[in-house]
């Protein structure tokens, strides 16, 4: 089975999505309301969508709430483990999805008032620090707060999460990204908590990972708007 890797959130300015949770709300990505509506029967669909095929989307098996594994690790020790890996990677993703990301889409809305009130793509870190008595700039140091969080948890999270999930790799799981696309072997041992440690991963590796470390996007970008009025001159 495979499907087209899922995107998270809207757009905090779109009015027909329901608002976000609030800072500090961990983000269960099992419920599947942070794809593009917000709402798990748009954004996974039970179907494939491709002719001739019957079976279940990955998407819906990965992220849809009706979606079940019956079966369970065997051994108590490491149900517990792969659950608590949950839990934690879920209050991180929170920090992403409730925190970073609304800060990260007011800077990028902030900038682009700059360029259009200066009428240049370029503008200095000095216009940062005055434009709109310094809003646009106190959004900007509050983002690169969150991203150093978001940055600081990355590495931990990660080890975390590869330990859980070497578990059920132990235990017959196999799934991964091949080409930009979510892969789940059908002889795969598919039991409920690898099910929960597998879609975790998906996102770790794609949608947040994207966050911190694509050049001139997410928080790379706040990095340099922030390095940009620290040093009091530069272009965008």
């Amino acid at each position: 089975k495979n499907c087209l890797l899922p995107g998270m959130g809207g757009s905090t300015s779109t009015p027909s999505l329901p608002p976000l949770p609030p800072p500090g709300t961990p983000l269960d990505v099992n419920e599947g309301k942070f794809g593009p509506n917000r709402d798990p029967d748009k954004d996974f669909p039970k179907g494939t969508g491709k002719k001739g095929e019957t079976g279940v989307s990955l998407g819906w098996y990965l992220f849809h709430p009706d979606s079940k594994e019956d079966g369970h690790l065997s051994l108590k020790k490491e149900r517990e483990q792969v659950l608590a890996t949950c839990k934690t990677v879920d209050k991180y993703m929170g920090l992403s999805e409730y925190e970073v990301q609304p800060q990260i889409e007011r800077v990028t809305m902030g900038v682009q008032a700059l360029q259009k009130e200066t009428n240049s793509t370029k503008i200095t870190g000095a216009q940062i620090k005055t434009f709109r008595d310094g809003k646009l700039a106190k959004d900007i140091a509050q983002a690169a707060s969150s991203c150093k969080r978001l940055q600081d948890g990355w590495p931990s999270i990660e080890q975390e999460m590869n330990e859980s999930f070497n578990v059920c790799k132990r235990n017959g799981f196999e799934g991964g990204i091949q080409n930009g696309q979510l892969v789940l072997d059908e002889d795969s041992n598919k039991t409920e908590e690898c099910r929960k440690i597998f879609s975790r991963l998906i996102i770790l590796r794609t949608n947040i990972k994207q966050k911190l470390h694509t050049p001139q996007s997410g928080c790379q970008l706040i990095g340099l708007l922030q390095a940009m009025i620290q040093a009091g001159e530069g272009g965008k």
